[in-house]
């Protein structure tokens, strides 16, 4: 419904743009990757219930082929089959899909982001090492679990350094990226940094009046325990 409004008031390209200031997503339309997709369903297809789930489908298969692509750069062909048979499988997946595209949207993200820095520590690459930085920064702009790939770009860069047997040059790629990346964030954050960075939400962590590691750990024990045990469950 807020797409087709979108569509039929011709705000789309405005919306895209003032999306661009958002660095804490909360809905689909406000991703800037995800709205594209939807509004091109839309054009398609026409306004339905299901529009969201295909969607969610969109991004799916993508997680699929950027699986396979980043377990065959890493290891093998038969190893990238096997990591891409686990993702299309993997009853998180299936259920984030059909959630719609807003949580799914965030795995090939972050699978692009260890595939890309991988890819530029194997080479030694300096410009695939910039492209890693971005596309680090760029996960702010999906649900906030995307927000892992950042760390992962700069494991993925060493991986690839150390396999390539160019881990001094890793290093100073990894410099390079984290460089980048922290150039993007100050030029378009500023001081705000941080609340950039850590998601602005009243249940998580971080968002409890903390001001201390004591603080941190003592306010948030409680709920750790109970997401450890779910996720070991």
């Amino acid at each position: 419904l807020l797409v087709a409004r979108m569509l039929e008031r011709h705000e789309v390209w405005a919306t895209w743009l003032r999306d661009l200031r958002l660095t804490q997503v909360g809905w689909a339309h406000e991703s800037i990757f995800v709205l594209p997709v939807l509004v091109t369903l839309q054009r398609l297809l026409g306004p339905r219930f299901g529009l969201p789930v295909l969607g969610g489908a969109v991004f799916g298969v993508l997680s699929v082929l950027l699986a396979w692509a980043l377990g065959r750069g890493v290891r093998s062909q038969a190893f990238g089959l096997a990591f891409a048979a686990f993702v299309a499988f993997s009853p998180l997946q299936v259920t984030w899909s059909r959630l719609g595209a807003y949580y799914i949207g965030a795995v090939p993200h972050v699978l692009l982001a260890l595939w890309v820095g991988y890819v530029a520590g194997r080479r030694g690459s300096v410009l695939l090492a910039i492209v890693a930085a971005v596309v680090a920064w760029t996960s702010l702009y999906h649900y906030y679990a995307a927000r892992v790939a950042i760390p992962l770009a700069v494991v993925a860069i060493v991986a690839g350094s150390q396999r390539a047997w160019i881990l001094r040059r890793g290093v100073l790629l990894v410099v390079l990226a984290v460089a980048t990346f922290g150039t993007i964030a100050y030029t378009l954050q500023g001081q705000a940094l941080r609340q950039a960075l850590w998601p602005a939400y009243g249940g998580y962590a971080g968002n409890k009046g903390e001001r201390t590691l004591g603080e941190f750990v003592g306010r948030n024990l409680e709920s750790f325990e109970a997401q450890g045990r779910l996720a070991v469950e």
